[in-house]
């Protein structure tokens, strides 16, 4: 008989340390070394029985004393599987800290997981009801049928070590709404038990509750309300339920925030983190962008003296940035979104990702990361546990299980046809299109921006067909212009040269007659990227110039041209696709990001057109030079300028229709998505004479529930510049 290894007592022992394990498995290559790893696990497990003390719980010992003075023994009184068992529940899927299926047992100093049929606690399991800190009953996101999380952090675990392997791992496992099954509860409590068995949630309330007081503890489950807090975004798998958490990234990893009543839960995959708000110094929203933004808690330590921590957690969705706003107001958390000490930090990952590749990645103060980079460093470190056999929670009705991401279907097939059928009925004109673009109001309310990483990419062609779809529109009514517009005589290369001379001479005598602050870019200083270029596969006729939003780059929107060439179509049309340089945004805190001009507050994305405070006239004016420049080229390889649209998204869009509207040339067309009028309380002194784009195609496409450029700005800007004498086609979005 082959000698095999002792995997329930390496795993005993080893459970916190799976590259131990892997080791051995890869070692044991013949009898003699698997009977040593087998002495050696025999060995330590004997010391560790005669110690009285599982392996985890002398670890924590070490690290610390711990804080509630607790004196009933628990923590010592011996080997853990001596004690009886007062309740067995079996068949629990467990996803940490091990994702399997085990039975729970309740002794009255322990609780334990162990696999079936084995008496053996699994070590890196075991909890003593002295050292739980907290416990929470949440409800398990994305799920068709209704599941929770019973989540349990014993002290040392509510946040992963800034260095070193994790010693301690809190409990996760998932139950159904229904009854536990019968024979699955034992015990000597089992009849008393049996009377609160009627769900899974009776059951564990009562057998926590009776066990933890009995522990001398006064830790409650706590769980969570949608009267405190709920998300705005609606839940496609139960829409009639608020839902309870907001999705977020930590570094790559997806997970969920649950804001409750005693601080803030990240699950459920690991590490998973609990911050309780005794221990919040601040809140913050940083690298805010048009459907998203990141919410950075900054944390006081555990040992005075020593720095805050923060932890940042990205792409929350702006639908939520009200609910978490009350919630930071009604717990009393500082608000620190414009403290100084945020001004110059690297610009994040997201946000950076390939494009940064003129190596300002390197100049960071320490390691150069932000707290979401460093996070993405660990992300592997528990991937191997996602796949473990025998896990299955909501296996009976195919739910899946806690913390379990599936993939979406592919239908790209399906999306194809949808495209070529929507770029025909706009090209006709008919109303068709409009009606599809009204089925994917989404891009237009929420916004469409692409995020970069060296980690990982969010393309938003591959979120939704009906995205998709709206890229067509938007390229046809491009095409439109391009085509349709009639043609007027080009203002020649020389005028738009002398232009651009003007505007750079212009700003430096600004900038010697007013020193500009230390934050402010000039001309001279400016870095710029060069700007993507599509080169058309037939001969060069016509080109696009579109401009991306405030924290994005040419890159967000190179997928949707790509697609578009994929498909033979504009063959003669050139796509110009630049990239604003990383600037001080002040209603950031003066954090770096991309734009094209500076915003002072939020406020100025809420105000009717021509009451917004304190505009960026500086950079509003060096990025419409640049923009010249560009034009500029494009005449100068002889393309005329009657045959180049201006387009742009968000402040894209707003540099799009201001520098359109007040060019010194024809253009062919101007298109601004989530946009406005910029500078609107002078745009009418700083139209030429000639008026020359009076008669230029205008469209404006805006959601009536944009978050962030609200819609009554968008339409005042549509107003002013109708009042004015203006073409513009104006599209809502519901």
């Amino acid at each position: 008989m082959t000698m095999e290894l002792d995997w329930e007592r390496l795993n005993a022992i080893f459970s916190p340390r799976q590259d131990i394990l892997d080791g051995i498995k890869r070692c044991a290559e013949t009898p003699g070394k698997v009977a040593l790893f087998n002495e050696i696990a025999s060995h330590i497990h004997t010391k560790l029985a005669e110690n009285g003390e599982p392996e985890t719980k002398r670890r924590k010992v070490q690290a610390g004393p711990t804080t509630n003075g607790s004196t009933n023994g628990a923590s010592s009184a011996g080997n853990p599987a001596d004690g009886p068992i007062l309740l067995q529940v079996k068949e629990i899927s467990v996803s940490v800290p091990q994702r399997k299926k085990f039975e729970l047992c309740f002794t009255r100093d322990f609780l334990y997981a162990r696999l079936p049929g084995t008496t053996t606690p699994i070590q890196a399991m075991t909890y003593a009801w002295s050292d739980i800190e907290f416990a929470f009953y949440l409800p398990v996101p994305e799920k068709t049928q209704v599941q929770h999380n019973y989540v349990l952090f014993p002290r040392g675990s509510t946040t992963p070590p800034k260095s070193g392997p994790v010693t301690i791992e809190p409990l996760v496992f998932t139950v159904p709404a229904t009854a536990p099954k019968e024979g699955t509860i034992g015990g000597s409590e089992a009849g008393s038990a049996a009377a609160v068995s009627d769900t899974f949630k009776g059951l564990f309330h009562w057998a926590f509750n009776r066990r933890l007081r009995a522990a001398g503890s006064d830790v409650h489950i706590v769980a969570s309300d949608p009267n405190k807090f709920h998300s705005m975004v609606r839940q496609p798998h139960r829409p009639n339920e608020k839902a309870v958490h907001v999705g977020a990234f930590r570094g790559s990893k997806d997970g969920y925030l649950f804001f409750l009543e005693s601080g803030i839960l990240w699950g459920f995959k690991k590490p998973l983190i609990f911050i309780p708000l005794k221990r919040i110094a601040a809140m913050s929203y940083t690298n805010i962008l048009q459907i998203t933004f990141n919410v950075v808690i900054e944390v006081f330590p555990e040992e005075e003296g020593d720095a805050n921590d923060e932890y940042e957690f990205g792409m929350v969705d702006q639908q939520d940035y009200g609910g978490i706003d009350d919630y930071v107001k009604r717990n009393g958390l500082q608000d620190r979104s414009m403290a100084e000490q945020r001004k110059g930090k690297l610009q994040l990952a997201e946000n950076k990702g390939k494009r940064g590749a003129d190596g300002d990645a390197a100049n960071g103060a320490g390691d150069g990361m932000t707290e979401l980079e460093r996070a993405a460093l660990g992300e592997d470190m528990d991937d191997d546990d996602e796949d473990e056999e025998d896990y299955a929670p909501g296996s009976d009705d195919g739910s899946g299980g806690s913390g379990e991401s599936s993939d979406e279907d592919d239908e790209d097939e399906d999306d194809d046809d949808d495209v070529d059928d929507d770029a025909g009925d706009d090209d006709e004109g008919d109303g068709e299109g409009d009606e599809e673009v009204g089925a994917a109001s989404c891009v237009m309310n929420a916004s469409t921006t692409m995020l970069l990483s060296e980690k990982h990419k969010y393309n938003f062609l591959t979120v939704d067909a009906q995205i998709r779809r709206l890229i067509v529109v938007v390229f046809s009514i491009l095409a439109l212009f391009l085509f349709g517009a009639p043609s007027i005589s080009t203002t020649s290369t020389a005028v738009l040269s002398s232009l651009a001379q003007q505007q750079q001479q212009q700003q430096q005598q600004r900038d010697k007659t007013h020193p500009a602050p230390a934050t402010t870019t000039t001309m001279s200083s400016i870095r710029r990227a060069a700007p993507m270029v599509f080169t058309p596969s037939g001969r060069h006729t016509a080109t696009v110039i579109f401009i991306h939003g405030l924290g994005d780059s040419g890159h967000g929107w190179a997928d949707a041209v790509q697609q578009w060439q994929g498909r033979n179509k504009l063959n003669e049309v050139k796509f110009i696709l630049p990239h604003a340089p990383a600037i001080p945004i002040t209603m950031n805190a003066g954090y770096q990001m991309p734009g094209w001009f500076d915003i002072k507050s939020i406020d100025t994305l809420s105000h009717a057109a021509g009451t917004a405070p304190d505009e960026d006239a500086a950079g509003i004016e060096l990025s419409r030079a640049y923009i010249y420049s560009l034009v500029q080229a494009e005449v100068a390889a002889g393309i005329s300028s009657d045959r180049i649209v201006l387009g742009g998204f968000s402040q894209g869009g707003a540099m799009s229709i201001f520098a359109g509207l007040t060019a010194p040339f024809k253009l062919g067309g101007i298109v601004g998505l989530s946009s406005w009028l910029l500078l609107s309380r002078t745009f009418k002194d700083r139209v030429p004479a000639e008026g020359l784009n009076r008669d230029t195609p205008v469209f404006m496409g805006h959601g009536d529930r944009d978050p962030l450029v609200l819609y009554p700005l968008a339409q005042a800007s549509e107003k002013k510049l109708t009042e004015l004498g203006y073409k513009v086609t104006f599209k809502t979005y519901p």
